[in-house]
């Protein structure tokens, strides 16, 4: 890694996340079914955020979705472009 020119190491970090995301997004998916599975057997609850309950928590997020961001954008990567990526990415797997 230490070898690597900063565009070449840029490179590996624009073009395995994405990837990376695919890939063990269904695996994380399949083990989150299964801690879910366990917290119901044990008597949890769990549910669903009203529209309004999760807009209040995106809110009061905003300003750790900032700080990374602007740590990406100091990495050289398009910050702004790579959250709004993953509210795309988000926004699809909701629907299904």
């Amino acid at each position: 890694w230490k070898s690597l020119t900063p565009d070449q190491r840029r490179g590996i970090e624009m073009s395995t996340g994405r990837e990376f995301g695919r890939r063990y997004g269904k695996a994380w998916d399949a083990d989150a079914a299964g801690g879910r599975k366990i917290a119901q057997d044990r008597g949890n609850e769990i549910i669903k955020l009203s529209a309004n309950e999760e807009k209040r928590w995106r809110a009061a997020s905003k300003s750790a979705y900032n700080a990374w961001i602007d740590e990406m954008n100091k990495k050289g990567l398009n910050g702004q472009q790579m959250f709004k990526d993953l509210l795309e990415i988000m926004a699809k797997y909701e629907k299904s």
